[in-house]
């Protein structure tokens, strides 16, 4: 997904979170970092800080519901999959996940 497809998702997610009545983040700015039926978003609204928070956005859920990490953080925790072989490319080039290899705490939603 490139950089204008990424705001415009996230730019999505956030309005149609913000139309309903509770979980609103109106004066947030999302980048997506991941997207699927449940995407992962980078919290851009405070650009003072030094590694922005990477937020996993379900719609039916609260993002506080799940754990909120860095962007570094979160590339440690890809990284880890790919080593640890809970992701790995098959035969036929496409990445497959191993969800038994997970964490099973509630970083398991961050990979």
């Amino acid at each position: 997904m490139d950089l204008d497809r990424s705001i415009d998702h996230a730019n999505s997610s956030l309005l149609n979170r913000n139309s309903g009545d509770a979980d609103r983040y109106v004066f947030s700015r999302w980048v997506t970092f991941a997207a699927s039926s449940v995407s992962a978003v980078i919290e851009t609204s405070n650009t003072r800080i030094p590694d922005s928070p990477v937020l996993v956005d379900d719609v039916t859920q609260s993002v506080l519901n799940y754990p909120i990490v860095t962007v570094a953080e979160k590339l440690r925790w890809f990284i880890w999959a790919i080593e640890n072989e809970a992701w790995h490319v098959d035969d036929k080039g496409a990445w497959q996940s191993n969800f038994d290899l997970f964490p099973k705490n509630a970083f398991k939603d961050v990979i």
